[in-house]
């Protein structure tokens, strides 16, 4: 080997080692970060919704589809979070299945619109803000089955994301998951504790890992900076460690127009190539 390519190997080794080294951190860039609106659960949800508006589901918020909280915007972003008529309908009705039909007296119930309704926020404990990401839309009425789809999911279904998916799962093999995810361009929801009791109490919006220190990066939903914190499973003394995560992804109309184009035309390339 001459020196001449002694030297470019060198160089090219000098500038994939670090590379490499600064790999084990991955984050997306672009998440929105709220401060809280009406619940933890609907405003850390609401931030993954927001990332999707502005990355090719942009029918998911109202208005002229802003995610920017610090815009013109902002009324059509609260309103994706928990609508204008959440408490209205639903505070002071009595704790958990209010709309069970129980309180007949009670004002008319609307239709789930937001987030804080599909995850329930609207009317557990009253209606204090307490959701759940698990707890689906409808579960539990009237015989309705469990399989509905979770929060986010059954929201963006509600608005003709028909191909939304998502999924809710235990801490087991979440770090390997939640890792795909961020990878992907997806940032996921966490059910995480805010206390040093160990009892998970409150949601973050994830979008970024360090796989050298075991750690991921999060909007805590109150409008303050991203902050790390170890990726441990939920216990006493650990404050954020983590119960659960909630996944979402709204498939991008766009894409799923060029792949449909994309069948065509090669269908029509091999019926070209037949015809000669």
């Amino acid at each position: 080997m001459t020196r001449s390519a002694c030297a470019v190997l060198t160089a090219l080794v000098l500038l994939i080692v670090p590379c490499s080294l600064s790999a084990s951190v991955v984050e997306i860039s672009g998440v929105p970060n709220y401060p809280q609106w009406e619940g933890c659960g609907p405003t850390a949800g609401g931030m993954i919704i927001g990332y999707w508006q502005s990355h090719g589901a942009s029918g998911l918020i109202g208005g002229n589809g802003n995610n920017d909280w610090s815009s013109s915007n902002q009324s059509y972003i609260k309103s994706m979070i928990a609508s204008s008529d959440h408490f209205y309908d639903y505070v002071g009705y009595g704790p958990g299945l209010d709309r069970l039909d129980v309180h007949p007296g009670g004002p008319p119930y609307h239709a789930d619109n937001s987030l804080a309704d599909f995850m329930w926020s609207s009317r557990l404990d009253a209606a204090d803000g307490w959701s759940g990401e698990d707890m689906q839309s409808n579960v539990l009425l009237k015989g309705t089955p469990l399989e509905t789809p979770i929060g986010m999911v059954a929201y963006a279904r509600n608005l003709g994301y028909t191909n939304a998916t998502g999924h809710y799962e235990y801490f087991g093999s979440l770090w390997v998951d939640f890792k795909k995810s961020i990878d992907a361009h997806q940032p996921v929801e966490l059910f995480v504790t805010s206390t040093t009791s160990g009892v998970a109490d409150h949601f973050v919006t994830a979008f970024g890992y360090n796989d050298a220190t075991n750690q991921y990066e999060c909007y805590e939903g109150d409008g303050t900076a991203a902050a790390w914190y170890d990726f441990q499973e939920l216990a006493a003394n650990k404050p954020f460690s983590i119960q659960s995560g909630a996944f979402f992804v709204a498939p991008e109309p766009a894409t799923l127009s060029l792949l449909a184009f994309g069948g065509f035309a090669t269908l029509m390339a091999r019926a070209r190539r037949r015809q000669r």
